[in-house]
């Protein structure tokens, strides 16, 4: 997924980072698809993530609740699917 910077103005929210308070535009994704589990109509917060984070993208829970996720912390796996 990319991000384009667009003309269309976004409802804005206030978000907690590491690096401080930030404002970062809501927009709704037609459909995001992760592994086999596809959401479609899902609300997402756009923003980036500076560097050296070691993340570039978080999966937010209204993405996980619609799904059954396993993580295995030793093996530093996780699954996701349909529940």
């Amino acid at each position: 997924m990319e991000m384009r910077e667009g003309k269309r103005e976004s409802p804005q929210i206030p978000l907690t980072t590491a690096s401080g308070l930030i404002e970062a535009p809501v927009r709704v994704l037609e459909a995001i698809k992760v592994g086999t589990q596809t959401v479609e109509g899902l609300p997402v917060v756009v923003h980036r993530i500076p560097d050296p984070a070691p993340v570039k993208v978080l999966i937010g829970m209204n993405f996980i609740h619609r799904a059954k996720l396993e993580v295995n912390g030793k093996a530093q796996t996780f699954e996701i699917e349909d529940p």
